[in-house]
């Protein structure tokens, strides 16, 4: 629900769905692992920003908001990022104030203090950017996105929030405490290093409610 941070389920017991068994290949494991593609979503529910959204049924929370020519800058994770290959980020942005100029708004992003691309748009409309750029930039970990503020564009005042990032990039195949959910894509055999124990399953979950 938009209305809460809290969900309510309803239990009870029941015969379950048995997973199928199915027999590995026996194909032999690559000699280093690869990467898949992973997507990771950032967001925080910080302002209710209600007076912005005339859809009653709209997510009217905010993560945070810039004053031009002010930036703000926030921690988007990218665990086991490849060193090489192709990252996008996609930014959403949601403007606060409105004037007789058109556009309003211009906000640059960078991504651990490199600018990877910019954008303009008016009033209080909202606005999603899609940025390509080389996985080098990436950290292993925390990464900084800043998004910057720039008034140039004629009108006397920019406000803008910013709603939420979502980093698509190449992750490693390594698993986090025991575990890894993956994607094999076309590969006919995935090899997943840092395990910890010999002894692991894996679970085919392509279809969540057929597994």
């Amino acid at each position: 629900s938009i209305y809460t941070d809290e969900n309510v389920y309803w239990l009870k017991s029941g015969r379950g769905l048995l997973m199928e068994k199915v027999a590995g290949c026996g194909a032999a494991a690559d000699g280093v692992p690869g990467t898949f593609a992973d997507t990771v979503h950032a967001e925080v529910n910080q302002y209710a920003a209600t007076g912005l959204f005339t859809n009653p049924d709209a997510d009217f929370w905010l993560w945070d908001y810039v004053v031009a020519p002010n930036s703000k800058s926030f921690t988007v994770s990218a665990p086991d990022a490849g060193a090489a290959g192709t990252a996008t980020l996609v930014v959403r942005l949601k403007g606060a104030t409105n004037s007789k100029v058109d556009p309003d708004h211009h906000a640059v992003v960078a991504v651990n203090g490199t600018a990877i691309g910019e954008g303009r748009w008016d009033g209080t409309k909202g606005c999603t950017l899609t940025f390509t750029f080389a996985q080098q930039l990436l950290l292993p970990g925390g990464n900084e996105v800043t998004v910057q503020g720039v008034l140039d564009t004629g009108a006397p005042y920019s406000i803008f929030y910013i709603d939420s990032f979502d980093l698509t990039y190449e992750r490693c195949y390594l698993a986090v405490n025991g575990s890894l959910l993956c994607r094999a894509g076309r590969k006919d055999v995935v090899t997943v290093d840092r395990f910890a124990e010999p002894q692991i399953l894996a679970f085919d979950v392509t279809n969540p409610s057929k597994p």
